[in-house]
């Protein structure tokens, strides 16, 4: 039995998303994906623990009964509240005169040693690059004959107090922490940044409901995180003090029909509701002009932040979170910043969703350390799974689904 099955957790602002995927060679399927709403986070704090952890535990059970295996060992992303980052180079002889992954674990384990901030939780450590023989390698160079190796390594970490908060609430809902994983260094392995930063910087911005994350991802690393006290919530809530409509019904709206470009909106109606009777709409124009001041400031400040980078030479934009689903934002974003701005998208099937992006390069991240960390733990009971996956379907006559679905082809082919 040697399945590859791992399950990530995400606690974000007003919502903990689950998902579970296994790895079948190099492909990985989703097996489940879930999410329950919150309340309980304020500006990454805790703010009733006791209720967030019943309401993770209700996920993970909801979760391990729908899948038909006990969820055990969860990997836990971790939001980059105050990043920084460590670089430091590690020159070490080989054990056999080979590269072998032992040489590595032996050089990380030399940096985890290295002094870190006091006030900071090392959550990834990065291995940027590997030389060998006075040739520098992005991949680990295998088997490669040399006496000795250095390799160029970057320790992630956050605010120590989050991240310890976090995992403690996690394993109080009755799961293992098998890894954690910065939500910033998460994306950019699912998005495949680090490899398209050899000739441009880009800078990566994660919009959630609360706060605006952005993140420069050059030279094949990411270089530092910013967060930004701003996003969707402000633009809910100006719509919302104005007409009072569901707070659901304002975030479609916000991302499925807002136009910031004024020269292209029309006066269309976008929404009917009733109020004592009276019949109220909202028209596609009305919207732009509620919400351009607010954007406007979004967009204006998100530029301050980020000329330097601007000027430095040639920039990408990747955006990614909840935000990004509205799309007269990301227009807004490029009209403004002049560069190229994309919506990043998975392309793995049942994750096709940008705020997805984090928990499925955790999953990644996860599976390329394998080797290194010689982790053969799993996330859920394989036993269980194993059964429910081997058990025929039987119907009431006792023919198997299978031989029934192949009936099916066979009279098909006799009716030709």
């Amino acid at each position: 039995m040697n399945k590859q099955i791992y399950a990530s957790l995400e606690i974000r602002e007003k919502e903990v998303h689950l998902i579970i995927g296994e790895f079948f060679n190099t492909r990985l399927n989703i097996l489940k994906e879930e999410s329950i709403e919150i309340k309980e986070i304020k500006d990454f704090k805790i703010i009733d623990k006791d209720l967030l952890i019943s309401k993770i535990k209700k996920l993970i059970e909801d979760s391990s009964r729908s899948l038909g295996a006990n969820i055990e060992r969860v990997i836990l992303i971790l939001p980059s509240v105050n990043f920084k980052r460590q670089n430091c180079k590690i020159t070490i002889k080989t054990e056999t005169g080979l590269v072998n992954y032992s040489d590595i674990k032996k050089a990380i384990n030399i940096a985890i040693d290295s002094k870190v901030d006091e006030t900071s939780a090392l959550v990834n450590v990065v291995c940027n690059t590997y030389t060998v023989n006075g040739i520098s390698y992005r991949k680990i160079p295998i088997k490669e004959i040399s006496k000795e190796i250095t390799i160029d390594i970057d320790l992630l970490q956050i605010d120590k107090e989050i991240a310890y908060d976090y995992v403690s609430l996690v394993e109080s809902a009755g799961v293992r922490v098998l890894d954690v994983c910065l939500d910033t260094y998460a994306i950019c392995k699912e998005a495949a940044l680090f490899e398209k930063t050899v000739h441009q910087n880009i800078i990566l911005i994660k919009t959630e409901y609360n706060h605006t994350t952005l993140s420069l991802i050059s030279r094949g690393r990411l270089m530092g995180v910013e967060i930004f006290k701003y996003g969707l919530n402000n633009l809910i809530d100006k719509v919302y003090n104005k007409y009072r409509l569901s707070l659901s019904n304002i975030e479609r709206l916000i991302k499925y029909n807002l136009v910031t470009d004024m020269s292209k909106v029309s006066d269309s109606v976008i929404h009917l509701w009733e109020v004592n009777d009276l019949k109220m709409t909202l028209s596609e124009k009305t919207l732009a002009e509620i919400l351009a001041p607010e954007i406007n400031y979004y967009v204006e400040e998100l530029k301050k932040m980020c000329q330097p980078i601007l000027d430095s030479g040639e920039v990408s934009l990747i955006l990614v979170g909840e935000g990004s689903k509205a799309i007269g934002i990301k227009d807004k974003i490029q009209n403004e910043f002049k560069v190229n701005s994309e919506i990043y998208i998975p392309e793995t099937l049942g994750a096709r969703d940008s705020s997805l992006t984090s928990l499925l390069g955790s999953l990644y991240n996860f599976k390329d350390l394998l080797n290194v960390n010689e982790n053969k733990l799993v996330s859920i009971d394989l036993l269980a799974f194993e059964d429910l996956v081997n058990k025929k379907v039987i119907d009431g006559d006792g023919e198997s689904f299978t031989r029934k679905i192949m009936g099916l082809f066979k009279e098909r082919k006799r009716d030709k």
